[in-house]
This record gives structure tokens, C-alpha cells and sequence, in this order.
């Protein structure tokens, strides 16, 4: 290792131990907590106000997040023109702010039956509630698309609560606001270690299941198009459902505008045989997910680096972040040229 990379590194393993120390962790989580109290004290419009500024400065100040939510856009929806593409993902920032407020807001706001004064339930949602409180097995998949919290939280009050998975957060503070926030949903904590064993517990004890599965599933995960981009995807519940029982259903909830308003969508709900292939399974859900991506693109998290698994050897999706695609452009890019 060079001089230079010696020093880096250095630099590096001393901010890790500054921030691992108690007396460091101590000190951001009481700012962490005045700077929440001071963003939600006041309600949801002084809330969002503020949100909108933080995406702002996020917007300008992460460049990063910034070029891989521009990279995921050139590659998902190359068709749309590229000053469109850009206001999504701008907007997406906005959106992944609001989200973050929304959940640290939810328990004083939506106690009890208040929450109906705010989410508002659209289509069929009485027979998806009549189907989730049966005392079978199902899997509620979704997307990080508009608050895909409040789809626990409306269930979870009209029919049963979720075992849902959850990885802890960097932060111990944020981790317990979500849990804080999961409880209040009625919902049952899984950490993501060991996930699928419990997962499959829960489910053959005919218990509901909540997944997230549209994020990067690793280099060694199923391979299968997103956009007609080769992806990953965690696709284990595809395995799980034909064990146990088949039931599935795809919800999601959408923000209305820049307010505390909210639409419930009645979910997709669908019982697949015993003999179902997985790959059928997955490209159920992956349609679903581009379907509503279309239907609501500036409220989905961009952010993610969806296209980061790959074989060994392939390009890579993210590299030259900093370079714009249009649809010209993509098949001598994925190509690696």
C-alpha cells in the first residue's frame, strides 16, 4: 500500500472509532433528537417545510445519491426526456424526506382512529381486509414507493399485524423510532439476520408477512429484468409462498401532493398453486412494481443502487456516475462501451 493509502486509511479507522465512541453517539442522537422536535413540533406544514429544504440542500450536497437516482432513472425510463427525468429524481428526494417525517409524526397524528381523517381508502379495500384477517398465511409485498409504512399501519388497524423484517439502522436512535413506530403499527419486529427462517416460521403458523423486496438482491441473487435491465432481486419469498399456502397480495399507498394526505390503494391480492414456478411469481411482482413506478415515479427512492449485483466481469451499471444516458446510449453502455 502507497504512503498516500496508508494515510487514508488511518484517517478512516480514526473517524470510525470517533463515531463508535459512546461520548460521540451521545452527542448526535441529542442533536438528532432537538432537530426532529424542532422539524415535527408544530405539525405536518411546518413538517414538510422544512423537509422540502432538507431534500434541497440534499439535492445539492450529495452528489452521489444524486447521480445514482439520475443513473437509475436514464436506465428505468430512458423514454421520458431528460429534463423530465430529472425533476422525478429531484422530487424523489423530496418525497424520501417526507416518508422520514411521516413515520416520526405517525404516532401523535394517526392515534387511534385519526388516521382516517388522513389516508383515505380507494377501490376494494374491504375484501383485501376481509382476506388479510383470515387466519391463514399471506405475504403483503411492496416497494419503497410513497409511505409504504402506512400500508402496516392501515392493515395492521383493520385486519391483523405484519411480522415484518427490519435491518437496524447506523444510527441506535433512528433504529428505535422505527421499531417505536412498528409497534404502533401493530406490527412484529424481525431482524433481517436469519430472516427467512423466521419468515417461513411466521407464515406456517398462519401468520401475515410484509416484505420489501425491490431492492439489489447481491451478486448471487436471481437474475431477472427490471426495465428491461438484467437485475437482482431478493426474490426468497417466490420459494416460500408455494410452501405456504400461496396467498399474496401487492399494496401501496401514495402521498397526495406536498400535504399529510394519503391514498390506500386496494391491494393486487392473488393465491398461487402449490406448483407455481418462481420465476412466474417474480414476474408477477416485478410488473407490478414498473406499473405503479410509471403511475408515481417522483415518490419511488431512486437512490438505491438497484442495478449494483451482477456476474462477474459485467460492467458496471454505476460507473462514470456523473455521465447522463439517453435511449441511444443504454445498449452500448450495459454492452460496457
Amino acid at each position: 500500500m502507497s504512503g498516500k493509502g496508508k494515510k487514508k486509511a488511518k484517517r478512516n479507522t480514526l473517524t470510525r472509532r470517533l463515531f463508535a465512541w459512546a461520548p460521540t453517539r451521545a452527542l448526535i442522537e441529542l442533536q438528532l433528537r432537538l432537530t426532529v422536535f424542532a422539524l415535527t413540533a408544530l405539525g405536518p406544514a411546518w413538517a414538510y417545510f422544512w423537509g422540502r429544504r432538507i431534500a434541497g440542500l440534499g439535492w445539492l450536497l450529495m452528489p452521489r445519491l444524486r447521480h445514482v437516482a439520475l443513473r437509475n432513472l436514464d436506465l428505468c425510463l430512458p423514454e421520458l426526456p431528460r429534463a423530465r427525468r430529472t425533476e422525478i429524481a429531484r422530487e424523489s428526494f423530496k418525497h424520501s424526506v417526507y416518508t422520514f417525517l411521516d413515520v416520526l409524526m405517525a404516532p401523535r397524528l394517526l392515534a387511534g382512529e385519526r388516521w382516517r381523517e388522513f389516508i383515505r381508502l380507494e377501490g376494494d379495500c374491504e375484501s383485501y381486509f376481509r382476506w388479510e384477517g383470515e387466519p391463514k398465511a399471506s405475504f403483503n409485498l411492496s416497494a419503497h414507493l410513497g409511505n409504504w409504512e402506512f400500508l402496516l399501519l392501515v392493515t395492521g388497524r383493520m385486519a391483523r399485524g405484519f411480522a415484518v423484517v427490519m435491518r437496524e439502522a447506523n444510527l441506535p436512535l433512528v433504529t428505535r423510532w422505527l421499531v417505536r413506530y412498528r409497534n404502533f403499527a401493530h406490527c412484529e419486529t424481525i431482524d433481517k439476520d436469519g430472516a427467512l427462517k423466521a419468515l417461513l416460521h411466521r407464515a406456517r403458523q398462519g401468520k401475515p408477512v410484509a416484505l420489501l423486496a425491490d431492492q439489489n438482491g447481491g451478486d448471487h441473487a436471481v437474475e431477472f429484468p427490471l426495465f428491461g435491465v438484467m437485475a437482482r432481486w431478493q426474490a426468497e419469498f417466490t420459494r416460500l409462498l408455494p410452501r405456504t399456502g400461496g396467498r399474496v397480495a401487492l399494496g401501496w399507498v401514495l402521498r397526495e401532493g406536498d400535504r399529510f394526505r394519503f391514498v390506500f390503494h386496494a391491494p393486487l391480492m392473488r393465491t398461487f398453486e402449490d406448483d407455481a414456478e418462481p420465476m412466474e411469481i417474480l414476474a408477477w411482482y416485478r410488473d407490478w412494481i414498473e406499473a405503479r413506478l410509471r403511475q408515481a415515479p417522483e415518490q419511488y427512492m431512486w437512490v438505491h443502487r438497484r442495478f449494483k449485483g451482477r456476474p462477474q466481469g459485467a460492467p458496471d451499471r454505476y460507473r462514470d456516475l456523473g455521465r447522463r444516458l439517453d435511449s441511444h446510449e443504454l445498449e452500448a453502455f450495459l454492452a460496457g462501451r
